[in-house]
């Protein structure tokens, strides 16, 4: 539970609202989805369809643990129709439908008295929850509850100067300022400013490594994405929700660079050696076998499937498995470019794509990865203060030697 929350209505009385989290978010479902339903058919609502959609949307997803997926992309797709690959920079309609809905519930908040409350946060499409209690019910909260600061009553303040000196120490005594020469009072100034300088070398340094290793990728409009399609019946060809969620920093990242990827679900030729493919999510463990089998491409490491999960494994000793939970990174500079994201599980493929999409995050070791005829790849283990390990080599050579990321 948050910290009790004291709020002053228009009437006399103190109202505290505790944030409803966790194991209670779950026991008062149903009386949040009754208050929904009491939301939606409100006057403030009913002239509103859309934000009554949007309303009843975000609030099921958030009940139901689904907060993942209350993200601007995948609200777009699912209440605007929108594309997946459309850009949110420029397309403000989920931004204002929110806008919309925070601007209604503040008004039915304010002019409903009831036991629960939904807000949704400014910049935030996850709603939050309060529930009204009393000042008794809010004094006998449990422990982790912060109370409200209070001043203390009057009676207990000290009215005399006397009553706070009366035991007080003896001030020390003053000494007279040593002489300092201005080089002495200089360094503190001199050394800040050597720090400002290493830190903004540094962070123009990683700056140029991004910007340069995605502009590779997004130059000329013609990057495609691939997602595993979904294999549910009836459902051939779609792709999942999870992969679009996990594939979002992405979409979201062209947008920033002004550039978007053509989203795929289905292998397509592609003529142009221009053309970048980045396929995120791929089994692409037979077909990379298949292609060293043919001698087009040697990559080093390869995911596997093992007795219990998947594994990725090292050509030089396939029999050990070089990590149980990483994500494998492989670049290849082919006659077709290709960039291949996948993982022993989805939480480490989760990773990988939002350390690579953030500049302040983004391995610099990747700055050369897209030399012609070679291959780049790189393993990013899931377990703690785990180094990644960074491999690149030419297409049709033997195997080289490791190098591990800082």
């Amino acid at each position: 539970m948050a910290p009790i929350k004291e709020a002053l209505p228009s009437s006399t009385h103190k109202v505290f609202l505790t944030e409803v989290s966790g194991e209670d978010l779950h026991r008062h479902k149903e009386q949040l989805l009754a208050l929904l339903e009491t939301i939606c058919h409100s006057p403030i609502f009913q002239t509103s369809p859309r934000s009554c959609e949007f309303i009843r949307h975000v609030v099921v997803r958030s009940l139901s643990g689904d907060v993942d997926e209350l993200k601007e992309r995948l609200i777009g797709m699912l209440l605007l129709g929108r594309d997946a690959s459309y850009d949110t920079s420029t397309d403000s309609g989920v931004r204002v439908r929110a806008n919309d809905v925070r601007k209604r519930l503040a008004k039915f908040n304010e002019s409903a008295e009831q036991e629960f409350s939904i807000t949704l946060p400014p910049g935030s499409y996850v709603p939050r929850f309060f529930r009204t209690s009393s000042p008794e019910q809010a004094v006998a909260a449990p422990p982790g509850i912060v109370p409200q600061a209070y001043d203390p009553p009057a009676s207990i303040v000290p009215t005399e100067l006397n009553d706070l000196e009366q035991d007080a120490p003896p001030p020390p005594l003053l000494m007279a300022p040593s002489q300092l020469s201005l080089f002495q009072l200089a360094v503190p100034t001199l050394v800040a400013i050597f720090v400002c300088i290493i830190c903004m070398r540094w962070q123009v340094s990683q700056e140029h490594v991004y910007t340069n290793f995605w502009q590779q990728i997004l130059q000329g409009d013609q990057a495609l994405l691939y997602l595993t399609p979904s294999h549910a019946a009836g459902k051939q060809g779609l792709v999942a929700i999870q992969e679009l969620n996990e594939a979002a920093p992405l979409l979201d990242l062209a947008g920033q660079f002004h550039r978007q990827f053509t989203v795929m679900s289905a292998p397509t030729p592609v003529s142009a050696t221009s053309t970048m493919i980045l396929h995120v999510g791929l089994d692409a463990t037979s077909d990379m076998h298949s292609r060293a089998d043919t001698h087009e491409v040697t990559e080093r490491f390869f995911l596997a499937n093992s007795a219990n999960d998947r594994v990725i494994l090292d050509r030089k000793d396939p029999n050990h498995a070089v990590s149980r939970h990483a994500a494998l990174l492989t670049i290849i500079n082919g006659p077709q470019r290709s960039i291949y994201i996948d993982g022993t599980d989805d939480d480490a493929i989760r990773s990988v794509i939002n350390r690579i999409c953030d500049e302040s995050s983004f391995p610099g070791s990747l700055a050369d990865s897209f030399h012609p005829g070679t291959i780049t790849q790189a393993i990013f283990p899931s377990e703690a203060y785990a180094k990644a390990i960074l491999d690149r080599q030419p297409m049709t050579r033997g195997l080289a030697a490791l190098e591990f990321m800082p």
